[in-house]
């Protein structure tokens, strides 16, 4: 089960071929590669969305440090 908490912690785009994560609540762990190995190509509204979340991502580890 997915708490919302998880949610705030862990983004996933482009079908899971994207995944970026809080580790260990002091740093954002990115992946991103295609099932096959090669890297993932993103749309300019994936761009966007992954921006955002990094951001996020990154507001999340700051309020956690407070």
């Amino acid at each position: 089960m997915t708490t919302r908490d998880d949610e705030d912690r862990q983004v996933s785009l482009s079908h899971g071929e994207v995944r970026a994560w809080i580790e260990q609540g002091t740093s954002v762990h990115l992946r991103a590669v295609t099932r096959e190995g090669d890297p993932v190509e993103l749309s300019v509204n994936e761009v966007k969305r992954l921006a955002a979340a990094l951001t996020a991502l990154a507001a999340r580890l700051e309020r956690d440090e407070g």
